[in-house]
């Protein structure tokens, strides 16, 4: 089976934290960068702007070739679209000889940009270094009163960025609000999700090709039905047969729990010889403690089988949330019709984590790498690991417990590997930016990296 993440080695248990120089002091220039942070030192730079409204990472960032970093704020920048937040940037990080990061804005969105605005997935890189991404409000052909949204390419172009609109969506059955990073399949066509829209407007998902002339044609494989689940907002994901598997937050057939809303679906899409794909919900959330609300994507392992996290749920209750602290959960693959839940970690015992949302990545020893928004030692989440024991039983180990001096709180997405094998993420809060709007949020973000300190330097 392919996987969803990069595979690296394991992390050894000692590890150690560094707060990377990033963006917003000025969104209309370069910012100088300054080292990278270790923990328990005081940190050098981190999210900022020039804007009253803040500036928030809940989307992860991506690696090109050359090893720089992409990603985007759903919010900041230097324009406002709406009355408490600014409309959101794509950003580049470029790493220098010595070490140190420089950050570019590559594109700022506006009221009325034809990219639309509140871009709440990253990105994704293709072989030429184009980037891709979406936002999920407005574009050339929506409303103002609706989110309907974009798909855009951004090239590089002798050290300038072109931007281009590869697709406009118009809400009702077309699909509204793209919030998933993109996927791309081994013909170059791209895939993707929205919330809403579809024939029920329950979400819809969707596959763009590539014409001639830089075109690219949409064709709508699959509108969700209450029963399959309801607004997929996470990335999808391929298995070697061509076939997609992806996640629903809400709805499904336990629609009882979750305050009568359900608890949310993992699916799967499977293609079929005449052009039409069949949607299999695998497992609808909410029966017992077996996790609600399954907002990240799925990851697959070496065996086939796929791991995905949900936001609350699981068997503390509501220590934390209504419905629980949330779960890391297996889906074991029987044969090809049938799949069993497994949960592997609930979170909410001691100091361990909660609300995780991120996408999980494997190493090459099947250790497995994420996040939790809250909890921990200083209650700004942690990120973490999972390893699997004895008689089939996963031990967590958490890496780093954010919210202590200006390290970052709040890591609402997953995290990547470089190839030396480093962890990298986002955190939405927290770092040295504390002043306008940042105070009301101590900070407005930062990107962070994780070392294993046998390397540490």
């Amino acid at each position: 089976m392919r996987a969803s993440a990069p595979f690296a080695r394991r992390l050894p248990d000692a590890v150690a934290f560094r707060s990377l120089p990033v963006l917003f002091r000025n969104v209309a220039r370069r910012t100088p960068s300054l080292p990278l942070h270790v923990a328990g030192e005081k940190p050098r730079y981190t999210a900022s702007t020039t804007r009253t409204e803040l500036t928030i990472f809940t989307q992860g960032c991506v690696f090109d070739a050359a090893g720089n970093l992409y990603g985007t704020t759903q919010s900041g920048g230097n324009y406002g679209c709406n009355i408490l937040e600014s409309c959101g940037v794509v950003f580049e990080l470029t790493r220098a000889a010595s070490g140190k990061w420089t950050e570019k804005v590559l594109h700022s969105f506006f009221p009325s940009d034809s990219l639309g605005f509140f871009p709440r997935a990253g990105l994704i890189v293709d072989a030429k270094g184009n980037l891709y991404g979406s936002t999920s409000s407005d574009g050339p052909y929506c409303s103002g009163s609706v989110s309907c949204g974009v798909v855009f390419e951004l090239s590089p172009n002798s050290g300038e960025w072109t931007e281009k609109v590869i697709y406009a969506f118009r809400n009702l059955t077309d699909g509204d609000g793209p919030e998933g990073a993109l996927t791309f399949d081994a013909a170059g066509n791209l895939y993707g999700t929205t919330i809403g829209g579809g024939e029920k407007d329950d979400g819809t998902i969707f596959e763009l090709i590539p014409q001639s002339h830089g075109l690219w044609a949409k064709r709508t494989l699959h509108s969700f039905t209450r029963d399959e689940g309801d607004g997929p907002e996470d990335k999808l994901v391929f298995d070697n047969a061509g076939n997609l598997y992806g996640t629903t937050d809400r709805e499904g057939a336990y629609r009882s729990g979750c305050d009568g809303y359900g608890c949310g679906t993992a699916f799967q899409l499977r293609p079929g010889t005449n052009g039409f794909w069949t949607l299999k919900v695998l497992h609808s959330f909410g029966k017992g403690n077996d996790g609600a609300y399954p907002v990240s994507g799925l990851t697959f392992d070496s065996a086939g089988n796929l791991f995905g996290v949900t936001s609350q749920g699981g068997m503390h209750g509501a220590a934390c949330f209504a419905y629980g602290c949330g779960t890391v959960y297996e889906l074991i693959r029987e044969n090809t019709d049938k799949w069993t839940e497994r949960i592997i970690h609930d979170f909410g015992s001691g100091t361990d984590g909660n609300l995780p949302r991120g996408d999980l990545i494997l190493d090459d020893s099947g250790a497995m790498y994420g996040t939790a928004v809250a909890g921990g030692v200083y209650g700004a989440g942690n990120a973490f690991r999972l390893i699997r024991g004895s008689h089939n039983k996963w031990e967590e180990t958490v890496l780093h417990n954010f919210g202590h001096g200006k390290d970052g709180a709040n890591p609402y997405s997953g995290m990547i590997f470089d190839q030396a094998h480093n962890l990298y993420g986002t955190t939405a809060y927290g770092g040295n930016h504390r002043t306008g709007a940042c105070s009301k949020s101590k900070g407005c973000g930062t990107i962070f990296k994780i070392t294993p300190r046998a390397r540490r330097k």
